[in-house]
């Protein structure tokens, strides 16, 4: 298969986060507040917020992702 030209796409990559789980305090007064930051070549997405989600957050969210010659997803667990 021929690789496609500039902005062109093979086809789409769909992702659902779904939940975390174990995940360490960032601090030790309150609950942690995470989300999740997906990113694939330029493209980057997130989710809500998790209120109250604490050390075992539920997410839900799903994003589509168009994909060229991107070989790699960088996956970040972030706090509020």
């Amino acid at each position: 298969m021929k690789p496609p030209g500039p902005g062109a796409a093979y086809g789409r990559l769909r992702v659902k986060v779904v939940s975390a789980n174990n995940l360490a305090s960032a601090s030790f007064v309150g609950k942690i507040k995470p989300y999740v930051v997906l990113k694939v070549g330029p493209q980057e997405q997130q989710t809500s917020v998790s209120q109250g989600g604490g050390k075992k957050p539920v997410f839900g969210d799903t994003f589509d992702f168009s994909i060229a010659n991107e070989k790699e997803m960088q996956i970040r667990v972030m706090d509020k």
